[in-house]
């Protein structure tokens, strides 16, 4: 099998299971800016660790747009999906 196929499966089964979750503990703790706050911390935080491996990122002005721009529409998505 490819590798994309693989990627893809096991993307859209990780993201079911974040939406599950995430959607539960908005459930039952009902404060979604804190939760998107911590997630978006959470998510730099990985990022940041995983940065200096990844030797293909090409830092320009327009990719480190385009990565605040997932992050914000990231963000306002959790904020509204409660």
């Amino acid at each position: 099998m490819n590798d994309w196929i693989t990627f893809a499966i096991l993307g859209g089964l990780f993201s079911s299971i974040f939406n599950f979750g995430y959607r539960y503990v908005l459930k039952t703790n009902g404060d979604s800016s804190l939760f998107s706050w911590w997630f978006e911390v959470l998510r730099v935080s990985v990022f940041v660790m995983i940065l200096p491996f990844d030797y293909w990122l090409e830092v320009s002005y327009k990719s480190l747009l385009l990565l605040l721009a997932i992050g914000l529409i990231e963000f306002l998505s959790i904020c509204f999906s409660s």
